[in-house]
């Protein structure tokens, strides 16, 4: 199966030639597309593939990041067939458009007891429908159409930037674009980008807005706060970084970073995005979300006909493996069910931990309640908010941690939000996270910081009376 991964950016496009087979999967070749036009671009492609003489070759496509939304959620469901009901009323808290006009998909990335942890992804249909439509109409129909989040964490991942149980930040920095992406155990919990003139070097104002960003992200990882710290920082750039660069960046914000590392694969840095794009398409990404409508990434037989070869391949060596092979399979699913038989009853031990531990909770919140000591809790924060917050403001994002809780959202007015806020009894120190930005319908997107105070602290600021 050969598969063609392209990155759509505004400047040039990245262009990945990727051969999967049931064996291994190959880069065969990579070109930064530089052509002036749409069709400038898509001739080179398409001159590409004649020359290596490619036949029913599959279009993976992957978006700007400006162009899409990526976030993780957790979904209280009993099951997973659940999560696409649920989803609707979450998109309309999360996604700052009608949801009418939003294209949108997601990906369970972990389970814990019942609540789902969830990749979202969502794009403005006319920019998915304009993305199939001109490549359709120029010959080349899409089999897949990622986001740029996705498509450069599956490149990340088979090249073994990624690992599990670490905490990577993503740093890129690309003509005065800085991003910012945190992943926690292969999650992602945090993303900022703002445009910043004069980063284009490691400079004091740049690397000093950049580890404040880091603090801040520390608040999206689990555990005590003194326990929450980065592994390792990655560094994401077009062209590969110096080595001094790298060097002074790790120094001023105290983390190791290096380079994404891509040369191993033989590609270059920008070919990231385009790479994570095709994987996705071939199977070999952990993030496989796609936002092409079935009636585009159907048309494209090449993924199914090649599945079923490789079906039938597959046994055709079954037939002819020989009956020494089932006398193995017996052996080793006897083994395998003893393993089982152990782990369920491991699972039980647990199970009654678990009810002994949820029991001395509960216990433990009546005894703070009788006390006065508790502090509100995440609904009750919520209730505050949507009572003090004025008609004309929303919020995409809540992070509730105990005492610390993190907003972002538009509003009409949002220097007004603190003012208003501060009325609360038991929320303070406001702060805003960065810049206040002014977005096309004169709305204003703000992200900001409160802390919660418990009931005691709250009786003693006004006399004892709540």
């Amino acid at each position: 199966m050969d598969v063609i991964g392209i990155e759509t950016r505004q400047a040039s496009w990245s262009m990945v030639h990727l051969k999967s087979s049931l064996f291994k999967t190959e880069i065969k070749g990579n070109l930064t597309l530089k052509g002036i036009t749409f069709n400038d671009r898509i001739n080179e492609i398409k001159s590409y593939i004649e020359e290596k003489g490619l036949k029913n070759v599959a279009i993976a496509v992957a978006l700007p990041r400006e162009t899409s939304l990526s976030m993780a959620l957790k979904i209280p469901a009993a099951k997973s067939e659940s999560i696409k009901s649920i989803l609707g009323f979450e998109l309309e808290k999360h996604i700052p458009f009608a949801t009418e006009d939003v294209s949108h998909g997601f990906q369970i990335l972990k389970k814990e007891q019942k609540v789902f942890s969830i990749l979202l992804t969502a794009a403005k249909k006319d920019v998915i429908d304009n993305a199939v439509n001109s490549f359709s109409e120029a010959g080349l129909p899409l089999s897949s159409l990622t986001a740029w989040h996705s498509s450069l964490f599956n490149a990340l991942y088979f090249s073994k930037n990624i690992l599990p149980e670490k905490n990577i930040a993503l740093i890129g920095l690309n003509q005065g674009d800085m991003t910012l992406d945190i992943f926690s155990d292969l999650i992602p919990v945090y993303s900022k980008s703002i445009r910043l003139e004069k980063c284009m070097e490691p400079q004091a104002e740049c690397l000093g807005f950049l580890e404040k960003e880091l603090d801040h992200s520390r608040l999206s990882l689990t555990g005590p706060m003194d326990e929450r710290h980065l592994d390792e920082g990655i560094f994401i750039s077009d062209d590969e970084p110096r080595s001094d660069f790298l060097k002074n960046i790790a120094e001023e914000i105290s983390l190791p970073v290096k380079a994404e590392g891509l040369a191993e694969l033989g590609l270059p840095n920008r070919a990231a995005t385009a790479l994570g794009a095709a994987l996705s398409l071939v199977g070999k990404g952990r993030m496989k979300i796609n936002l092409a409508p079935p009636s585009a990434h159907n048309r494209g037989r090449t993924p199914h006909l090649n599945n079923l070869m490789l079906t039938g391949l597959v046994l055709i060596l079954a037939l002819f493996a020989g009956s020494s092979y089932m006398l193995k399979d017996w052996t080793t699913l006897r083994a395998l069910e003893g393993d089982l038989t152990e782990v369920r009853a491991k699972k039980e031990v647990l199970k009654a931990l678990t009810s002994k531990h949820n029991t001395l909770a509960e216990q433990a919140a009546v005894l703070e309640k009788i006390n006065g000591t508790y502090s509100p809790g995440a609904l009750e924060v919520l209730r505050e908010l949507t009572t003090l917050l004025p008609r004309d403001t929303w919020l995409t994002g809540f992070d509730f941690k105990g005492d610390s809780v993190s907003i972002e959202g538009y509003s009409r007015r949002a220097s007004l939000l603190i003012m208003t806020m501060s009325k609360s009894p038991f929320m303070t120190d406001f702060e805003f996270n960065g810049p206040v930005a002014k977005t096309a319908d004169g709305k204003e997107r703000f992200r900001m910081h409160f802390n919660i105070k418990s009931i005691a602290d709250t009786a003693a600021g006004t006399g004892g009376k709540l």
